[in-house]
């Protein structure tokens, strides 16, 4: 459990912002790169979470508000990318159609 928790905590920090810095640059390798790395830094939360239930903690409460605050923000962002992803999809369906009709149109008259 000791590795998990470690693990957790050294990895929230970096994939939460290593998804930051290339959603806010563009340098996404793919389209879902960004969510990707939020959806494990959620994850990470998740284990670290469980892992403070396991143990004898005295900040218990605290750590709790503090890990339900983050994966609450983070669930935000995570559906916000999504719904742009979605509305970035539904956009670039609607060129491609627009430009099937004006194609089909010039190759008609």
């Amino acid at each position: 459990m000791e590795v998990r928790y470690t693990r957790a905590l050294a990895d929230i920090p970096i994939q939460s912002r290593s998804a930051a810095r290339k959603e806010l640059l563009d340098q996404a390798q793919s389209p879902d790169e960004c969510e990707k790395l939020y959806e494990e830094s959620l994850w990470c939360l998740y284990a670290l979470q469980d892992d403070l239930l396991q143990e004898d903690n005295p900040f218990l409460q605290e750590d709790l508000a503090t890990i339900a605050t983050c994966a609450f923000h983070l669930r935000v962002h995570h559906y916000q990318i999504r719904r742009l992803h979605f509305r970035r999809d539904q956009t670039d369906e609607a060129e491609a159609r627009s430009l099937q009709s004006a194609y089909e149109h010039e190759r008609q008259g």
